[in-house]
């Protein structure tokens, strides 16, 4: 049995990359039924920042 949250947290799509021959590394986009696309670089970098906004006092 699911509930409506669980109904709504699965991902929608998942897109695979070729393999880039030269680092042998390939790109995953998730796209979630309830938020799209979600960019986890855009989402590392904002923690990043944040950290380091932390670190020095700015709120």
């Amino acid at each position: 049995m699911t509930t409506k949250r669980t109904e709504t947290s699965f991902p929608d799509k998942i897109f695979v990359s070729a393999k880039d021959k030269k680092t042998k590394t390939q790109e995953i986009t998730i796209v979630y039924n309830f938020i799209g696309a979600f960019d986890f670089n855009q989402a590392i970098h904002q923690v990043k920042k944040e950290d380091k906004n932390r670190k020095v006092g700015v709120i």
